[in-house]
């Protein structure tokens, strides 16, 4: 199902089963008469005597009538405190779980770092966890940024335009020219980078890792947690440029 995330400003697909895709499809059929091009919203109701959206006021306050109603309580015996959002957990923790990867989870999510997707999915397996722990780099690591790596996209001067210091901003060659993650590059999925940088990603990394004992002992502007990561991500960045550089 295409969605558009109005937090993130972008269209995102969502996988759904058949008898949820049913279920919409019977729904649009049902409201079919009440939509307009003004007002194409999938959810809807009667506000003030007038089709409006249904909105996330009044959904929060019929699931919390709806849990009342049928007296669903916590192993506490107490009225369960449960929201649309924790579902957002429960689906996340699941996938995780179930062997989905944590980029795919991360995706299905439309979260923009792993670190946001850590915080929801509540990972039980060990070894799974170990293995979320190791990832640091959503990026891509290519041997050449050439028509070949990045499709009917790529261009000389869209890459020209789109050239950092340690590799090239995917932004450029998807048309957009502003950039929310100042700074995160090395975070951020629409970083790319080949082996032509891999010597300034090393010197990046013994730089964190000299200076990573001050950043904790004076509070730095960068804080640990985002210090690991970027260092988590140089570590994942220079082994997949390093075995790229081997298959020359």
């Amino acid at each position: 199902m295409l969605v558009y995330s109005y937090k993130n400003n972008k269209d995102r697909v969502l996988p759904i089963p058949d008898e949820l895709a049913h279920n919409i499809q019977k729904l649009e059929e049902y409201t079919a008469d009440y939509r307009t091009e003004g007002n194409p919203y999938l959810f809807l109701t009667i506000r003030k005597g007038q089709i409006a959206l249904y909105n996330q006021t009044q959904a929060r306050n019929n699931l919390k009538r709806f849990i009342n109603w049928h007296g669903i309580k916590d192993e506490s015996e107490n009225i369960v405190e449960l929201t649309f959002h924790d579902f957002r957990h429960t689906v996340g923790s699941n996938a995780i779980n179930s062997d989905l990867s944590p980029k795919e989870v991360m995706q299905m999510l439309g979260h923009e770092s792993f670190h946001s997707t850590s915080l929801y999915a509540k990972v039980r397996n060990e070894k799974l966890d170990e293995d979320y722990k190791k990832i640091g780099f959503i990026g891509l690591a290519v041997q050449e940024i050439t028509a070949k790596t990045l499709g009917d996209t790529y261009s000389k001067d869209k890459e020209i335009a789109g050239t950092l210091p340690d590799g090239v901003c995917r932004m450029a060659f998807e048309g957009e020219d502003f950039c929310t993650q100042f700074n995160k590059c090395l975070l951020c999925p629409k970083f790319i980078t080949t082996p032509l940088y891999l010597e300034m990603h090393k010197q990046h990394l013994r730089h964190i890792q000299e200076d990573k004992p001050r950043y904790m002992r004076d509070s730095y502007i960068c804080n640990i947690e985002k210090v690991n990561r970027i260092e988590a991500a140089l570590i994942v960045i220079i082994s997949e440029l390093e075995e790229l550089n081997g298959k020359l």
